[in-house]
């Protein structure tokens, strides 16, 4: 059981990371602290949700990750609209 915890626990670290820099790059072209920190998280769970839709068995094997993880902000957009 500690290895899966200790695994999940380092993949997290990884995303914060990403989550990290994303905001950081935005906040220095001008987005206010607040909104890229949003923006970061929300970036990291897009493409979370597309990795997972890419890695379902019965996901089209010929499908790259980018067009899933595309279709994970396509999904957010229209949730927004």
């Amino acid at each position: 059981m500690a290895q899966p915890l200790a695994a999940a626990a380092a993949v997290r670290r990884g995303q914060a990371g990403h989550q990290q820099l994303i905001s950081d790059q935005l906040a220095q072209r001008g987005l206010r602290r607040e909104h890229a920190r949003l923006v970061g998280a929300v970036g990291v769970a897009c493409f979370n949700e597309g990795l997972v839709q890419w890695l379902t068995p019965d996901a089209d094997a010929g499908t790259p990750l980018r067009t899933e993880i595309d279709a994970a902000f396509d999904e957010l957009r229209a949730l927004a609209t």
